[in-house]
């Protein structure tokens, strides 16, 4: 990301979380910020436990309303089918589980990289 997006994407955090986020987007490849969270040793595997079920699930959900759609639309159904944006639903309903089941504040990808479009 352009360095001016990145220093404002940081800014709303205090300084040794921007040097976690920065460190950690240095070694992953995509260059996007994540959650300093993430890397905790007891709420990360708990984040990543939750984002799995949510997404097995969201995505039963969301093939389940393409198979319904196709008996009335097919060719809407074929046009949603490719599941862009569930990235979204997937995000969201893993934050409200975590906040609510495990008293974790979990920051998403879309808000950690605000200048980002994700499908």
């Amino acid at each position: 990301m352009p360095l001016l997006a990145a220093r404002e994407a940081l800014s709303q955090f205090p300084p040794d979380q921007q040097i976690t986020m920065v460190a950690t987007a240095e070694q992953d490849d995509s260059g996007m910020l994540r959650d300093p969270i993430e890397q905790d040793p007891i709420a990360g595997p708990i984040i990543s436990s939750v984002l799995k079920s949510v997404a097995v699930r969201v995505r039963r959900e969301h093939e389940q309303r393409m198979d319904d759609l196709r008996k009335t639309s097919p060719d809407m159904a074929d046009f949603l089918s490719s599941g862009r944006g569930l990235c979204h639903r997937i995000w969201h309903d893993a934050k409200q589980e975590l906040e609510s089941d495990h008293q974790i504040d979990w920051r998403s990808p879309a808000e950690m990289n605000p200048q980002c479009a994700f499908d």
